[in-house]
């Protein structure tokens, strides 16, 4: 359960993985623990690519950076959902 214990950095919100109704329990879910909702671009196939994602106005380094990218709430969901 994710009200005891470890917790994420963050809660996956939009993806292709799901549907909208996942996606608003994800949501709901993350308001609820106070955790940051970040849309992802998780690709099984050519028609996923570009659909979720989030944007930044600050400079990535490395990978690493993208983690207190979202912590800090410096970012938006973004998407292209057909």
């Amino acid at each position: 359960m994710l009200g005891q214990g470890l917790r994420p950095d963050a809660i996956e919100y939009r993806t292709c993985n799901q549907d909208g109704a996942a996606a608003e329990q994800a949501l709901q879910t993350a308001r609820q623990l106070s955790l940051p909702c970040v849309n992802t671009g998780d690709t099984h196939g050519l028609d996923f690519i570009g659909r979720f994602w989030i944007e930044t106005p600050l400079a990535l380094r490395d990978a690493a950076d993208i983690r207190g990218i979202v912590l800090d709430g410096a970012y938006r969901n973004c998407s292209r959902d057909p």
